[in-house]
């Protein structure tokens, strides 16, 4: 009974244009907070997408199903393509994936860990827009070697269109 009155739209009928005035309005902001949801993709689906372009509107929605004719969305959204052309450039592009991917690669580049045999890894990590930025809080946990534990806390900036790296700063923990 729980899930058994949930609306369905098919997919391939929102891309052919179908079914658009369900779509309900959101911010650049949720836009940008869905799509850093994105994993990566192993399987069909189950991540935020675009399907639909109109001069005035981006439609999009989170994907189920995993087979192409079947996939649909529970609830679309819409957003004003002219906002979000211009806060989040590269909004086709730039996703959860891409910003963990960026993330990794830095902290590894950056933060020398010296010579190990085994990495064990965990990164928490939040990202904003802020102006010509995307501004990440990341939470790294890490033991090497069968090491203790390790805990830091960066601020970095990455650039929003292309996700080079702006700043990098490790912030000190909260003294208790």
């Amino acid at each position: 009974m729980f899930n058994f009155f949930q609306k369905k739209t098919l997919v391939s009928d929102v891309r052919v244009g179908r079914h658009l005035e369900t779509a309900e309005e959101n911010t650049v902001q949720e836009f940008f907070q869905r799509r850093m949801e994105n994993r990566l993709k192993k399987v069909l689906g189950y991540n935020w997408e675009i399907y639909f372009r109109t001069d005035e509107w981006l439609y999009y929605g989170y994907t189920k199903g995993n087979k192409k004719p079947k996939q649909y969305v529970e609830q679309l959204y819409k957003v004003k393509r002219t906002p979000l052309e211009k806060d989040f450039p590269g909004f086709a592009a730039v996703t959860g994936q891409q910003v963990r991917k960026t993330i990794g690669q830095t902290l590894q580049k950056k933060i020398p860990l010296g010579e190990y045999t085994t990495l064990v890894q965990n990164m928490d990590w939040k990202a904003k827009l802020v102006e010509d930025t995307i501004l990440v809080d990341v939470t790294w946990t890490y033991s090497t070697d069968g090491a203790a534990e390790t805990c830091r806390t960066f601020e970095m900036c990455l650039d929003k269109n292309h996700l080079t790296l702006v700043s990098l700063d490790e912030v000190s923990p909260s003294a208790e």
